[in-house]
C-alpha cells in the first residue's frame, strides 16, 4: 500500500466516524460568545501561531454579517475574535513583565 493510499484510508475513516463531539461544543461556544458579544481570543507559539492567526481571519470573515454572501444569521451580531499571535506588540510587553518578575529568581539549574 502507498503512502497516499493509507491517506486516503485513514481519512475515509476519520469521516466516517463523524465529527467528534468536541466540535459541536466548540460551535456552541462560539455562537454564545457572538450572541452575548464577548470577544474570542485565538493564541499559539511558534508553529501553532499560524494557524490561530488563520483561525481568527476565518472566524471574523466568516461570521460578517455585511459582506456581500447570504448571512447565516442575518440579524445576530458580529463575532469579535482576536490572536494573540498576531500582536507582537502585546506579546513583547507580556514578555517583558515577566522577564522583570523574573529577573530577582534563580536561574533554574537544567544540569
Amino acid at each position: 500500500m502507498t503512502i497516499a493510499s493509507e491517506y486516503y484510508r485513514d481519512l475515509k475513516r476519520g469521516f466516517e466516524a463523524g465529527p467528534p463531539p468536541e466540535l459541536d461544543e466548540v460551535a456552541v461556544l462560539t455562537m454564545d460568545a457572538s450572541l452575548s458579544g464577548r470577544v474570542v481570543h485565538t493564541f499559539g507559539n511558534g508553529a501553532s501561531a499560524a494557524p490561530a492567526s488563520h483561525i481568527a481571519t476565518d472566524l471574523g470573515k466568516g461570521t460578517a454579517h455585511n459582506h456581500g454572501l447570504e448571512p447565516a444569521h442575518p440579524s445576530g451580531p458580529r463575532l469579535r475574535v482576536v490572536s494573540l499571535a498576531d500582536n507582537s506588540a502585546l506579546l513583547t510587553a507580556y514578555g517583558v513583565q515577566q522577564a522583570s518578575q523574573d529577573m530577582n529568581r534563580p536561574f533554574p539549574d537544567n544540569g
